[in-house]
């Protein structure tokens, strides 16, 4: 499981503010979220979604498998 998987936006602000490191270009352009790379899959996200709904644009697919118990892969949408 990631070690990252439980840290809230509030958590990673004072994490990059603490270490002073810069939020990455993409966050400025509206992708709060990524699903893939290439961003083929990926959209910025609009005023009022969820930050993760811009992720695996028109797939069926919800999760990259990172954020997965690994336990829990062979029953996840992945």
């Amino acid at each position: 499981m990631s070690p990252l998987l439980n840290w809230d936006r509030r958590t990673i602000h004072a994490y990059l503010k603490k270490h002073d490191l810069p939020y990455h270009p993409l966050f400025e352009q509206g992708y709060e979220s990524i699903g893939c790379n290439p961003l083929s899959c990926t959209r910025p996200i609009q005023l009022g979604e969820d930050p993760r709904s811009g992720r695996w644009t028109e797939t069926a697919k919800v999760e990259c498998g990172i954020n997965v118990d690994s336990n829990s892969l062979d029953s996840a949408k992945i």
